[in-house]
């Protein structure tokens, strides 16, 4: 069963597109025909169409695998530009994708092999082929983001290699690594990397250097290369090799233009992007898979604020897919009389991120126990989360989104305010409190001196907007001296973070289907196996890496060598029945050790209009896109039989 964007059913057309009349979409390619709604119409399907969807975010760069590419309307992108061999199905299910890969099979256990074998028909859209090549280049890319810290996975790949003319891949790891169908997802052409030195096997190895450009000062290639990427016969790892291939950011309003688009694998290719506010799609030519009807896709940012309920309340799109979106944007959502809107838990929760420097009070674990213990994490999900999606709990996991497999409340101790247990715990740390300032309770001092708490948070966050000044609310009433600073999010990352200027900050943190992909979220450097079978954990580096692994968000440095035994345990697990326990374990130390506090899984919402049929919303990235071959256009016109 072909896996990519499709399904097992197509809904069938709601009742609403009855009464559609004078619906129009602008567009260069196709526009739907406006009738005055006198006229008598009637549906027509359409067999091509433009397509204006409004996301919550646009996001800085077309590359997923970087932080700053990582985002709910990249994880659409991604779907429809970029080829995976397997592709995470509604109910956080992997599937082998037949339009990529027509198998994917383990073929030795020691040492674990994995044979890929590329479907011949797959081609990027300038014509060359997918092969071998774009595997090892994604690969090699990651391995040389940072030597001490290479990408889960990707780490313990011993060597690739590539026969049948580059379609057939043979993955020989030097560890076992159980989630291995999460490796070499959003692939990118290996025409687009740029190299300092070029790809060449160890000496022990016979094969040849990797073709393709060597100088340091290639620079992005958009269009066809004219000649066809040879891939080399094996290619080994080659640890604390200089330099190797890197994929500059694809963040500049260069990369594409309708005349020289970007180099995609997917049913479209990108012909405009200016970062942060648009991307404009059009169909890929070279195309193998089931064609959709929609031949044009216009991805817009819908901004913050009163700008996204401005947008819903007009009709200047077709589909709006927003994480960022509040009780207003959802009531101009609801009174469009032509479209149908939904809200769903994503797979990003809110969580209060604690600085973890020593010079910090939030440093003390007892001191962020009792913090925990103080804030009222259902009053805050009851009133910022359940106006928009009622019934919401607080999130209580910090590997698994609550509409994940595997999903355990680890968190329920915390699901009530325990303010004599953090009194108790504060007293113990030498404070103490002095009548006058709270209104329940004395001020905390310590050594004499009010304890000041420093609470940030993105103002153009709406979740971290309406959550930040609950909490400063609840921790003043406490008895503490609170001070709130809402930034951009850009100041937050740039400038706030990494100074340690805070105390407590509000941040989105996204997880994965996969829970290894967690790691880099929850432990600066991996655990590594020594010789003697023992396990050691290296210092944390002082910088991270930016390309490997989107989900690395390990802002605050939080560091405990348990929690990286116990994912290089779980990791080893071929069969997941085994690993499920580990992650377990690794979720009930990560409540003990509190790096951050879950708050709730932040909604997304999905607003189309009711001439398009079949839109359903996967959970697991690609939002309603996962199903673009399924979707169906209409267009009201005239009836001249009434």
């Amino acid at each position: 069963m072909e896996a990519l964007r499709t399904r097992l059913w197509v809904p069938v057309l709601v009742a609403a597109m009855l009464v559609i009349s004078g619906c129009s979409v602008p567009g260069q390619h196709h526009a739907r025909q406006s009738t005055a709604s006198s006229v008598p119409v009637k549906l027509v399907k359409e067999r091509s169409a433009q397509v204006n969807i409004v996301v919550g975010q646009v996001p800085m760069t077309l590359d997923s695998h970087l932080q700053s590419g990582h985002s709910e309307a990249m994880g659409m992108v991604d779907s429809l530009i970029w080829p995976s061999p397997f592709v995470v199905m509604p109910g956080s299910i992997p599937q082998l994708d037949t339009l990529v890969t027509t198998s994917a099979v383990i073929v030795h256990l020691n040492p674990e092999t994995v044979v890929y074998t590329i479907n011949p028909a797959a081609t990027w859209s300038d014509g060359v082929p997918i092969t071998a090549m774009d595997f090892i280049r994604l690969w090699k890319t990651v391995m040389a983001s940072d030597t001490s810290r290479p990408d889960t996975g990707y780490r313990d790949i011993a060597s690739i290699a590539s026969t049948s003319g580059g379609k057939t891949v043979t993955v020989a790891f030097s560890k076992p690594y159980g989630e291995w169908n999460s490796l070499f997802n959003n692939l990118i052409p290996a025409g687009l990397y740029v190299s300092s030195a070029p790809l060449s096997s160890s000496s022990s190895s016979s094969s040849a250097p990797l073709s393709g450009p060597t100088s340091a000062t290639s620079r992005l290639s958009t269009g066809a290369t004219g000649t066809a990427r040879a891939p080399a016969t094996a290619v080994p790892a080659t640890p604390g090799t200089p330099a190797v291939w890197r994929l500059p950011a694809l963040g500049n309003t260069t990369v594409a233009s309708a005349a020289r688009p970007l180099v995609s694998g997917g049913p479209f290719q990108v012909v405009g992007f200016t970062p942060g506010r648009e991307i404009i799609l059009d169909r890929n030519p070279h195309w193998w898979g089931p064609v959709p009807v929609v031949s044009h896709v216009t991805i817009r940012s819908a901004g913050s604020g009163s700008s996204v309920a401005g947008t819903l309340g007009s009709s200047s799109y077709d589909l709006a897919y927003l994480d960022h979106f509040g009780q207003p944007s959802l009531a101009q959502a609801t009174m469009q009389a032509d479209a149908t809107s939904f809200v769903k838990d994503s797979t990003t929760e809110m969580q209060i991120l604690f600085n973890l420097a020593s010079g910090s009070l939030t440093g003390s674990l007892p001191f962020r126990t009792g913090l925990a213990s103080l804030i009222n994490r259902p009053a805050i999900v009851s009133q910022v989360v359940d106006p928009v999606l009622p019934g919401s709990k607080p999130a209580s996991n910090f590997l698994y989104a609550s509409s994940r497999p595997g999903y355990v409340a680890d968190g329920a101790g915390y699901n009530h305010p325990h303010p004599r247990r953090a009194a108790g715990i504060f007293q113990a740390l030498g404070m103490r409190q002095i009548a006058g300032q709270g209104p329940d309770t004395g001020y905390w001092v310590l050594d004499g001196v009010p304890v000041v708490l420093n609470i940030v948070w993105d103002v153009n966050d709406p979740w971290a907007e309406q959550s930040g000044p609950l909490i400063a609310s609840e921790l003043f009433a406490a008895g503490f001296t609170v001070r709130t600073m809402p930034v951009s999010g850009t100041r937050l990352l740039r400038n706030v973070l990494p100074s340690g200027g805070y105390n407590i900050a509000l941040m989105p943190v996204k997880t994965s289907p996969f829970p290894s992909r967690m790691e880099g979220s929850y432990i600066p450097l991996p655990a590594y196996s020594a010789p003697s079978g023992s396990v050691s954990v290296p210092a944390p580096p002082r910088r991270y890496p930016e390309y490997g692994d989107g989900l690395r968000q390990d802002l605050n440095s939080f560091y405990d060598p348990a929690v990286g035994i116990l994912f290089s345990r779980a990791e080893r697990h071929m069969n997941p029945m085994r690993s499920a326990p580990v992650y377990r374990q690794i979720d009930e130390l990560l409540w003990h050790d509190m790096p951050s506090l879950p708050l709730f899984t932040i909604p997304v919402l999905t607003v189309y209009r009711n001439w398009i049929a079949g839109i359903g919303s996967d959970v697991s990235g690609s939002g309603p896109f996962y199903d673009i071959s399924e979707w169906q256009l209409f267009a009201a016109v005239p009836d001249h039989r009434s």
